[in-house]
């Protein structure tokens, strides 16, 4: 997304209304198709997959924090028994065939850098393929799960799902609440009121637009862990860096200027460099800066590992839950496994 449509869809400026009012007739047309592809696809869900499934998405475009919780989900999930597996797009990535099993030797320009900063972290059992419902047949048929995650589902309705869970932004919300390209939503607001819960990612005050749910939503807060090297993994405490020394910050992520407030927050100078959403870094990319100090995003590290310089950094953080949701999800999905259970 480009910061100009950005400021239209999350700004208060009102000279930006008469273009949104202009993309207000495009906005109908295509929620009228979006909804008669839903209603049609909902009719060809078949309800064989015998684990729960649990799709994680969002109605807005843009980062929200979908990963991040996907990496907690799994390891809080295995702390009470389950064994999760994922399922993904793998938006960003190029596969000469598909479904791909994704392994720690898979690169992230085959598999996309989600599922590769997934598998990384958890080492979960995760497949990538476009058609999502022949994913979960491969993830099945290879690996051991008993629940299915799916990464940025909400829209794919073609593949059944027994829990949903939206992620927001805390910060900018829904921003002014209009349906793509006059907003940022993919569907409604009033999607929110059919998922199972709303999480949302949230570093200070709640956007107003978020207010009707405010009593319903699950906080989500990232917390810096360390400075890890690029290359080797090495990881040092956020403390043993040097307050004054200047970084320059790669950041191709979805909301940038949420991770430029985390290292202000952190007290860290630094020179920002933004590249679009999942961007396929090459060794150019850092030209001028090489040799000197790099920050980045766990999600761009993934990619630059085999080019990093010597004091290449990326910061780990770690997604923190409110502490009863995933009691409430255990207990969601041990009400799923018996429901299946009957129905077989």
């Amino acid at each position: 997304m480009s910061s100009f449509i950005e400021r239209g869809w999350y700004g208060d400026d009102k000279r930006w209304w008469p273009l949104l009012i202009l993309l207000l007739p495009i906005s109908a047309v295509l929620f009228f198709i979006s909804t008669l592809r839903r209603a049609w696809l909902n009719r060809q869900v078949d309800q064989l997959v015998e684990p729960p499934v649990i799709v994680v998405g969002n109605i807005s475009l843009g980062g929200t924090g979908k990963t991040p919780l996907l990496a907690a989900m799994i390891q809080l999930l295995r702390l009470k028994g389950w064994s999760p597996g994922v399922v993904s797009r793998g938006y960003g990535g190029q596969s000469v065939q598909y479904p791909l099993l994704v392994s720690s030797e898979v690169p992230a320009e085959q598999c996309g850098d989600e599922p590769k900063l997934l598998v990384d972290k958890t080492q979960v059992p995760l497949v990538v393929d476009p058609n999502r419902r022949r994913a979960v047949a491969h993830l099945l048929a290879h690996c051991h799960c008993d629940v299915v995650l799916s990464d940025d589902g909400l829209q794919h309705y073609a593949l059944q799902r027994d829990i949903e869970i939206a992620v927001l932004d805390g910060q900018r919300g829904v921003g002014n609440g209009f349906l793509f390209p006059a907003g940022p939503l993919r569907e409604p607001f009033t999607r929110l009121a059919q998922v199972d819960f709303s999480v949302v990612n949230i570093a200070g005050p709640l956007h107003p637009s978020l207010a009707p749910l405010e009593d319903k939503l699950v906080d989500m807060r990232m917390e810096p862990m360390a400075f890890v090297h690029v290359a080797t993994g090495e990881r040092i405490p956020l403390q043993s860096m040097p307050s004054e020394q200047l970084w320059q910050v790669y950041c191709g992520i979805g909301n940038p200027q949420r991770f430029f407030m985390t290292l202000t927050a952190q007290g860290i100078n630094f020179e920002p460099h933004i590249f679009p959403d999942h961007h396929s870094y090459s060794s150019a990319d850092f030209t001028g800066h090489a040799d000197g100090f790099v920050l980045m995003t766990e999600k761009d590290a993934v990619k630059c590992r085999d080019f990093a310089g010597e004091h290449w950094y990326y910061l780990a953080v770690e997604a923190r839950l409110a502490a009863d949701f995933i009691d409430q999800l255990d207990a969601l999905l041990l009400k799923v496994k018996a429901r299946k259970v009957i129905a077989h």
